[in-house]
């Protein structure tokens, strides 16, 4: 859940980009992108060969509510498979998951088993991805790539969860996914039931 810093009016959240295609360069793109006086700096902390890194920003325009700042802590790895320690650090007091899907038939399977791996971390901390709010941001989509409903089932989430078709090389669409995650954020903490996974994912 949101962190809520009543004394500075502040809403603190974490959002995740994760999975087979592409989180970081998904997460650089958006630093990128922002106005550079709302940004904090870039931390990381290597685990093994891995690396997590993450940034903070205060978006301009959404406040979370009336007389609160948002400020919003994006992190990923440079591993589209991380070992278990920078999962770990990915999936700590997560508020919401952006999950970086290849959309090539071939790789529906590794899909399935990268988002299961993030479902089994979450889990580890007594929490689910049911409660996490999801976003699906579909690299390499073309004419022959998995459609949505494939995808959906794959992954073991409803039908009222967003994909979102992004590339990851030209960032097309990415900063889409940033803005969905944080109004699903927001909304939670106005009470209003996220989507996110069924609660028994068929694995």
């Amino acid at each position: 859940m949101a962190f809520i810093h009543e004394e500075r009016r502040e809403i603190h959240a974490k959002i995740v980009y994760a999975g087979p295609a592409g989180a970081r360069a998904c997460t650089r793109f958006i630093r990128g992108r922002l106005d550079p006086a709302l940004l904090g700096a870039v931390v990381s902390e290597r685990h093994g060969a891995d690396e997590v890194e993450g940034f903070a920003f205060a978006p301009a325009v959404r406040p979370g509510a009336v007389g609160y700042r948002t400020h919003l802590h994006v992190v990923s790895a440079d591993n589209d498979a991380p070992g278990p320690e920078a999962q770990r650090l990915l999936m700590r007091r997560a508020d919401a998951l952006v999950f970086v899907a290849d959309g090539r038939r071939p790789r529906l399977a590794v899909n399935a088993e990268r988002f299961a791996v993030l479902g089994d971390v979450a889990a580890s901390f007594g929490d689910e991805l049911t409660a996490i709010p999801l976003v699906i941001a579909v690299d390499h989509r073309s004419a022959d790539a998995i459609d949505d409903p494939t995808l959906r089932d794959a992954l073991g989430v409803g039908d009222d969860i967003a994909v979102i078709p992004v590339s990851v090389s030209s960032g097309a669409a990415v900063l889409e996914t940033i803005e969905r995650a944080t109004r699903l954020v927001l909304d939670r903490l106005r009470g209003v039931t996220p989507p996110g996974p069924r609660a028994t994912p068929d694995r």
